[in-house]
C-alpha cells in the first residue's frame, strides 16, 4: 500500500473509537521508522482528553490493525494529545481556547507583520475575535502566521 492508502484506512480504523471517546482526530503521521512503522494519533476535545482515554483509543485501534494484518513487518502505535504548546490553526482549536489568553502573529497588510496578546472571545467562520486590553480585534484566520496558548507557570 502507498502511504496515503495506508493513511486513509488507519483514519478509517480510528474513526469509531476517537468519535465514541467524543473526541477529534487533530492529525495522523504514518513513517518508516528501522524496520518498523511508526503510526502516530494525535487526538483532542474541548476539555482535554486523558490519557486512559488515549490509552482506550489505542487498544481499539491496535486491534484492528492486528485483525487486517496491516503490518506485517510490525509497527509502534501512539494515540496521544497535542499538548497545551501546540500551534492554533483552524477554528475548532480557537474554540478550544475560548476565553483564554493566546500569543498570535498576524499579516495586518502590505506584509506588514504584528505580534500581539489577548484573550479570544470568538472564533467565527472565517475569523476570531481578540480582546486586547483596551479594544477588540477581528482577525481573517488566513493572515494569521502563527498563534499559540499563552501558558501561564
Amino acid at each position: 500500500m502507498y502511504k496515503d492508502e495506508i493513511k486513509k484506512e488507519l483514519k478509517e480504523i480510528a474513526r469509531e473509537p476517537i468519535n465514541e471517546a467524543k473526541a477529534v482526530l487533530i492529525h495522523c503521521d504514518v513513517r518508516p521508522q528501522n524496520r518498523t512503522m511508526m503510526i502516530r494519533f494525535l487526538v483532542d476535545k474541548p476539555e482535554g482528553i486523558s490519557i486512559a482515554e488515549c490509552a482506550s483509543i489505542s487498544r481499539v485501534i491496535e486491534r484492528e490493525i492486528d485483525a487486517k494484518g496491516l503490518f506485517a513487518q510490525g509497527y509502534t502505535l501512539e494515540v496521544a494529545s497535542p499538548g497545551l504548546d501546540r500551534l492554533l490553526k483552524t477554528q475548532l482549536d480557537f474554540k478550544r481556547v475560548l476565553g483564554k489568553e493566546v500569543i498570535l502573529t498576524y499579516d495586518t497588510g502590505g506584509n506588514h507583520i504584528e505580534k500581539i496578546e489577548g484573550i479570544i472571545e470568538e472564533a467565527a467562520k472565517d475569523f476570531l475575535s481578540i480582546n486586547l486590553k483596551d479594544n477588540k480585534e477581528n482577525i481573517k484566520y488566513l493572515s494569521i502566521k502563527k498563534a499559540k496558548q499563552k501558558i501561564k507557570i
